[in-house]
């Protein structure tokens, strides 16, 4: 398996309860996660996110 360029890497992702664009959000967990980080989402208090279209997102939450 060749390296990926973060593999080892942790990253936290602290996003807002308000709701952000599936894009905003997912597309950049997907693409940091298949460069090998381990990705974590947090909210305060720690509640879903909530997307402006479709509703909460069980991928932002936290789950890998």
């Amino acid at each position: 398996m060749a390296d990926k360029p973060l593999n080892g890497h942790r990253v936290l992702a602290l996003v807002t309860n308000y709701g952000v664009e599936q894009d905003e959000l997912l597309v950049p967990l997907t693409r940091l996660r298949e460069d090998g980080a381990d990705v974590t989402v947090v909210t305060l208090p720690f509640r879903a996110v909530a997307r402006l279209f479709g509703g909460a997102s069980d991928s932002a939450h936290g789950h890998h």
